[in-house]
């Protein structure tokens, strides 16, 4: 079974290949169905830990922007003032 790009980085690999291990037709079909899902079960695994971590990472992006921004608030290198401003970020 060919690897999705988005996954090939984490599979290490173009393409999953695995022996069912059965001369016999109907039982390599039945073979074939466990395998196809358990890969399927894998790619969707991998999928779900790629969205966390975006989601992971695009919060401390946001955290640390507001922070950023928070910090600014307080007055320029000139010594002007800011009008005061209160960010927070939902966790």
């Amino acid at each position: 079974m060919a690897v999705p790009d988005r996954l090939r980085a984490a599979i290490g690999q173009r393409e999953i290949k695995e022996t069912l291990g059965t001369t016999d037709l109907a039982e390599a079909l039945v073979r074939h169905a466990r395998k196809l899902a358990d890969v399927r079960t894998l790619f969707a695994s991998l999928d779900q830990q790629q969205a966390s971590s975006i989601d992971d990472r695009a919060d401390k992006i946001v955290r640390e922007g507001l922070g950023a921004l928070a910090r600014g608030c307080g007055g320029d290198k000139a010594g002007h003032r800011n009008a005061g401003v209160v960010l927070s970020v939902a966790e």
